[in-house]
C-alpha cells in the first residue's frame, strides 16, 4: 500500500509540475470580463474574447485574435487594455462588433490580415483599435481595412506593411471610417493605401489622417465620386513628412492589337489638405483628377495647402480646385484648375516656362480694404511673376478680389494691365464660410531648376 501511495504520491508531483508549464488558458472563446497578468492564452485554431480584458505581460499564441463586443441589445462597449503583449504565430487581427481596444508597448507580426470594423447585430457600437508605442509589421497577404464606421490610429512606435502576396494587396479606409497615424513611422510601401465608398455611411467621408509622422508608400488610391456622398479626405498636418504618389501606371492588355500597353489612372475624387509649419508631401507624379468614368461616376478633387505647408509635385497639377493659403507652398510644372485660391505670402512656384490656367480666380489681400472704382497695381502686391497669373485672364475678364475686412468685389483687368475694382459681391459672409476666413498673403515665384 505505501507502493502505491509513492506512485500516486509522484505521478501527482509530475503533473502538478507539468501544469506549471502549460498555458494557463487554453480556450477558444471567452464571454466573461477577464483581468489578468502574466499569464498564457493558447488555442490551435482562434482566440475570441467577447466581455472586455484587462491585460498585462499576457502571452497569446494563436493563428487568428478575435477582439470583439457581446452581441445581445443590452451589452455595453467592451473595453479592451492590452500592455506590453507578446503575440505568437499571429496571421489575422480581428477588432470588431465594437470592441474598444488599445494595444500599447507590444510588438505585433501580422502574417495575413488586419481588420478593424463595426459590424454589429443591432448597430450599437463603432469598433476602434488603437496601437500605442508599437512595432507593428503586416504581410499584405489579404485585404486589410478599416470599415463600418471603426476608427484606428497608430500611436507611436513604427507601422510597416509588408508585400506578402504575388501582387500588392490593398489596406483600405471605408466612408465613415478614420485612420489615423500620429507621432510615428510609417512604410506601406509593401500595399497600395486606398479610399472606399459604403452608401451606409455617404455623409462621412472616409479620412486618412498623418500627423507629425514620417509616411512612406509607393500608391494612395484617393477614391469617391460625386455621386456617392462626403469625398475622402488626406490631412497632412503638425509637421509631417511625406512621400507618395496619388497616381497609378499599370500595364492593360488591348485585345484588338494583342499588346500591353501603359495606362496611368489619377486621383479619384477627393481633398488633400497639407498644414502646419514643416509638413511637406512629397508626390512622385502627377497630382491630377481623373476624367469621368464612363459608368458615369464624376470625380472632383482638391488640394489646400495652409499655415506653412508645402506640397511639392513631379509634374503638373490639374485639379478642380486649388487653394493656397497663409506661408503655403506649391511647386509645380504647371497648374491648372477650375477654381483657384490665392494670396500674398504663399508661393507658386512653377517649371521653367510654366504656367497657371483656371476658370474662377479668388485673391485675398491682408493688407488693403478695397472700394468699389479704385484701381489696383496687382504688381505691388503679387510680385515680379505677376503676369503668370494674370496672363491666363482676358483683357476685361472678371475675377474675384477679397479685401482684409473680407470684402469680396468683382475686378477685371483693363489694357493698362490695372486691375479695376467693380462691385462688391453679394452676401460677402457666404463666401468667407465657402472660402474660410484666411489671412494670406500671395507672392508668385517661379521654382528654381
Amino acid at each position: 500500500m505505501n507502493k502505491l501511495n509513492n506512485v500516486i504520491f509522484f505521478t501527482g508531483i509530475i503533473f502538478a509540475s507539468a501544469s506549471l508549464f502549460c498555458a494557463d488558458y487554453e480556450s477558444s472563446l471567452y464571454r466573461d470580463y477577464i483581468q489578468s497578468s502574466g499569464k498564457s492564452f493558447y488555442n490551435s485554431n482562434y482566440i475570441s474574447f467577447r466581455g472586455g480584458w484587462d491585460s498585462s505581460n499576457d502571452s497569446i499564441d494563436a493563428p487568428t485574435l478575435y477582439i470583439d463586443n457581446d452581441s445581445s441589445k443590452t451589452a455595453e462597449q467592451k473595453k479592451y487594455n492590452i500592455e506590453s503583449a507578446s503575440f505568437s504565430n499571429l496571421q489575422s487581427l480581428y477588432v470588431q462588433s465594437g470592441a474598444n481596444a488599445v494595444i500599447s508597448n507590444s510588438s505585433l507580426n501580422i502574417g495575413n490580415k488586419l481588420s478593424v470594423n463595426s459590424v454589429h447585430y443591432y448597430g450599437k457600437f463603432a469598433s476602434s483599435l488603437t496601437l500605442k508605442n508599437c512595432n507593428t509589421t503586416l504581410n499584405a497577404n489579404n485585404l486589410s481595412e478599416v470599415r463600418g464606421g471603426a476608427n484606428m490610429t497608430v500611436e507611436g512606435g513604427s507601422f510597416t506593411v509588408l508585400e506578402g502576396g504575388s501582387y500588392k494587396q490593398s489596406f483600405t479606409v471605408s466612408q465613415g471610417s478614420y485612420l489615423t497615424f500620429k507621432n510615428t513611422q510609417v512604410d506601406f510601401s509593401g500595399a497600395t493605401l486606398s479610399t472606399r465608398t459604403n452608401s451606409s455611411y455617404s455623409e462621412t467621408s472616409a479620412v486618412i489622417n498623418i500627423d507629425n509622422s514620417v509616411f512612406t508608400t509607393g500608391y494612395v488610391d484617393m477614391y469617391g465620386y460625386v455621386s456617392s456622398g462626403a469625398l475622402p479626405v488626406l490631412n497632412i498636418t503638425n509637421g509631417s513628412n511625406v512621400t507618395m504618389s496619388l497616381a497609378n501606371t499599370y500595364s492593360a492588355y488591348n485585345w484588338s492589337t494583342g499588346e500591353f500597353y501603359e495606362e496611368t489612372q489619377y486621383m479619384r475624387g477627393g481633398t488633400v489638405n497639407v498644414s502646419g509649419d514643416g509638413s511637406v508631401l512629397n508626390l512622385n507624379s502627377a497630382l491630377i483628377e481623373e476624367e469621368t468614368n464612363p459608368d458615369g461616376q464624376v470625380y472632383t478633387s482638391a488640394v489646400n495647402i495652409s499655415d506653412g505647408g508645402k506640397v511639392v509635385v513631379a509634374g503638373d497639377v490639374k485639379l478642380t480646385t486649388v487653394e493656397l493659403f497663409e506661408n503655403s507652398v506649391l511647386e509645380a510644372d504647371n497648374v491648372e484648375a477650375e477654381n483657384l485660391l490665392i494670396t500674398e505670402g504663399a508661393n507658386l512656384m512653377l517649371g521653367e516656362g510654366g504656367s497657371v490656367n483656371f476658370s474662377r480666380l479668388d485673391i485675398v489681400l491682408t493688407s488693403l480694404t478695397l472700394q468699389g472704382g479704385e484701381s489696383i497695381d496687382l504688381e505691388s502686391i503679387l510680385g515680379d511673376d505677376t503676369s503668370v497669373v494674370l496672363s491666363a485672364l482676358q483683357e476685361d475678364e472678371v475675377f474675384n478680389l477679397q479685401d482684409s475686412d473680407g470684402n469680396i468685389f468683382e475686378c477685371a483687368i483693363s489694357s493698362d494691365g490695372l486691375a479695376h475694382v467693380g462691385a462688391q459681391v453679394p452676401e460677402p459672409a457666404s463666401y468667407a464660410i465657402l472660402f474660410g476666413v484666411f489671412s494670406i498673403l500671395y507672392v508668385l515665384k517661379r521654382r528654381k531648376n
